[in-house]
């Protein structure tokens, strides 16, 4: 564990920027994760299963090389822990209730983490009463889980509940619920813990009338490695009875039992509706009340609303108090017990964020005289893992990073060296790179290599070039205007060695023919490369890739595009069929479908021209029928990631870009086409740039 400082985040729309004044500490789920840090590689294992199962699928899918890399972008990095603070509101997007100066109640791990200035979504924060101080409202976000808790298990006014587990959500519940007028008992193995409740003054002593399943609901708020506490829940709970499940632990009990008593069983997932649902967090939509009356606000604002009317007894949860520059020291103390809420005081100092917008690295690499100077805005997992590793051993200086959140920036600039480190894309183009990769979310992808074009700066912007059509025009326009900079877009499968090897073998002046089958895999809807207004959809975000293949191979434009989905006329599916007719007559059927089974490769190329045939099954094995004979070649996966990386540090020297204009705005405006042929059910021209 470390207190680092970092660049404050940037407002964007949906957000809020927030000055800290309060942070709760979760102790549970803090301690336990600072535990799983501090175990050697074997007990993780033992305790993460699944991600040594992913480990072996990753290196079956992508190879060793790439694994290595990848497992060292998820583990070689700070993460920011808490979820839970309270602070005062320094910019506000317009359309949010918020106002500069408002005191507000945050929650969210992504967001409402242990720092001084937070970035957090309008629907992870609510309004402090005037009446609740700050420090009370900081533990808002662990109340609602224990809000949300309570309504799960249905508990109305009179009834009689038990919680096992008396840590502070545990104690939180009974509280709140025995201030709703439920009858509350409390249990733990942990005397300590019983001791702390009692001064809260949770019963935690059962009467001798109810030892018995005398419990119309049980929530089971201590987190185990095994179901012990979950078994217990069974034994008291009454017929017809409810158990909640708040704590993490293994859901495992026996089935007579339940059968026999009927019991209904869930799991409480977080502070209720919205929480992990981008359209909620990200893009900030409310859900009706008529049909969710208690979303994540609402159980937030009822907390504070019983902190309102009993701040005495939340007071007294506070048992530690630590100033966050001694936050290191504080979990040494909490380790020690006798703490049932703890929370980190901020510096009351106003900050100016604008002085602290870009930090420069204590270990940067001396700048060589005469390289590159190369930007990055966005080093996610894909750029971190697929890219910066070959671009660190080419002969360029790493001047720049910016991520959104600013300890990615900071993980990324202190693992590959770069110069400095940020949270504003202003800051980057102030530094004037030679080439920027931006490798944001799709959605950001236009608007930013305007930015970059329009200041003169080479881009290098991941695909999609943008998930807006007229983007697309407004990029041509701005390469004609500054023909200094260079665009290149990451088409990084016309660079693997394989492609490279079939397009040699083929008729240049021949029209060809070929099926591309894309076992895309299932992602759920919500998953942000599916929301239009940030993914753009897959066949925009993905599909895009496989036209490339076509255009380099068949050394031809897209003429039209005819496409049939499933359900018909759905332009927004992720099983298609489409049917790519080139400008020099050949013909290219792209099969993209989300039903495959895993077991199956994901991606297969089939190409013929004339007594030629090539099948290349996911970069990994080339079949060659040529001439009455057949060859097979065997590699490791490679999809040309390295090739392109290298092709435009080339491209930038010699200023002669790596893929065409023309074929780039062709590949990037198809996708579009696909869309409206799957909209009308007919053949679209493509549009020339």
């Amino acid at each position: 564990m470390e207190l680092i400082d970092v660049p404050p985040p940037e407002i964007k729309p949906g957000f809020i920027l927030v000055r800290t004044l309060y942070s709760a500490i979760s102790i549970g789920t803090e301690l336990g994760l600072v535990n799983l840090l501090k175990s050697n590689i074997i007990q993780k294992a033992r305790k993460k299963p699944e991600a040594v199962r992913k480990v072996f699928e990753m290196a079956k899918r992508y190879g060793i090389k790439t694994t290595r890399e990848l497992i060292k972008t998820t583990i070689d990095r700070y993460m920011p822990i808490g979820y839970s603070l309270s602070g005062e509101v320094m910019v506000a997007d317009e359309e949010s209730e918020f106002r500069k100066g408002e005191i507000v109640a945050c929650g969210g791990s992504e967001y409402a983490s242990h720092q001084e200035i937070a970035l957090i979504p309008r629907n992870l924060c609510v309004k402090v009463p005037p009446d609740v101080s700050p420090k009370i409202a900081s533990f808002a976000t662990i109340g609602s889980i224990a809000v949300w808790g309570l309504r799960e298990a249905e508990a109305v006014f009179g009834e009689r509940g038990l919680v096992v587990g008396l840590g502070l959500i545990g104690s939180m519940t009974a509280l709140l619920g025995d201030f709703a007028g439920i009858q509350m008992f409390g249990v733990d193995t942990n005397p300590a813990k019983v001791k702390r409740a009692r001064k809260l003054n949770v019963k935690s002593e059962l009467p001798k009338d109810l030892i018995e399943d005398d419990f119309d609901f049980v929530v089971v708020a201590a987190g185990s490695g095994d179901a012990g506490p979950l078994e217990y829940a069974l034994s008291k709970v009454r017929k017809r009875g409810r158990i909640v499940v708040i704590g993490a632990l293994p859901i495992n009990v026996d089935r007579d039992t339940m059968y026999h008593k009927e019991v209904r069983l869930s799991v409480s997932r977080s502070y209720g509706p919205g929480r992990y649902d981008p359209y909620y967090e990200i893009l900030g939509y409310r859900y009706p009340k008529e049909h969710v009356r208690w979303d994540v606000k609402e159980n937030m604002k009822v907390f504070l609303d019983f902190a309102r009317k009993k701040g005495e007894v939340f007071e007294k949860i506070i048992t530690r108090e630590f100033n966050f520059e001694d936050a290191i020291n504080a979990y040494e103390e909490i380790r020690k017990g006798n703490v049932t809420g703890a929370v980190f005081k901020y510096k009351m100092d106003s900050i100016d964020t604008n002085l602290y917008r870009t930090f420069e690295n204590s270990v940067k690499k001396v700048p060589q005289k005469g390289a590159l100077n190369i930007g990055i805005i966005g080093a996610g997992t894909f750029i971190s893992s697929f890219i910066l590793p070959h671009l660190v051993k080419e002969n360029v200086n790493l001047k720049i990073v910016c991520n959104e959140r600013p300890e990615s920036a900071y993980n990324v600039s202190r693992r590959f060296s770069f110069e400095k480190y940020t949270t504003s894309t202003e800051e980057v183009i102030k530094e004037h790179p030679d080439l920027v990769i931006v490798g944001t979310r799709h959605n950001l992808h236009g608007s930013i290599t305007k930015q970059l074009l329009d200041a003169g700066i080479s881009v290098y912007v991941e695909k999609p070039l943008s998930i807006y059509p007229e983007d697309l025009f407004d990029i041509a326009k701005l390469l004609e205007k500054h023909r200094e900079a260079m665009l290149y877009v990451g088409f990084n499968r016309r660079f693997a060695p394989f492609m490279r090897k079939i397009r040699n073998l083929l008729d240049r002046d021949s029209p060809m023919t070929g099926i591309v089958r894309v076992n895309a895999g299932s992602l759920d809807k919500k998953h942000w490369a599916k929301i239009r207004e940030i993914g753009g959809d897959r066949i925009v975000g993905e599909v895009c890739h496989f036209i490339d293949v076509a255009v380099y191979l068949s050394r031809s434009r897209v003429r039209s595009v005819f496409a049939k989905s499933i359900p018909e006329r759905s332009d927004f599916d992720d099983n298609v069929h489409i049917i790519l007719k080139m400008e020099n007559g050949s013909l290219f059927t792209i099969v993209y479908t989300e039903w495959g089974s895993k077991n199956l490769s994901k991606e297969y190329y089939e190409i013929h021209q004339g007594t030629k045939s090539f099948l290349l099954n996911d970069f990994k094995e080339l079949h060659i029928f040529e001439n009455g004979k057949r060859k097979k070649l065997k590699s490791a996966p490679d999809k040309g990631h390295k090739e392109a990386v290298k092709a435009v540090i080339k491209a930038m020297r010699t200023k002669m870009v790596p893929i065409p204009y023309e074929e780039i705005f062709n590949v990037s405006y198809t996708p579009f086409a696909i869309r409206e042929s799957l909209r009308r059910g007919e053949e679209i021209i493509i549009r020339e740039f």
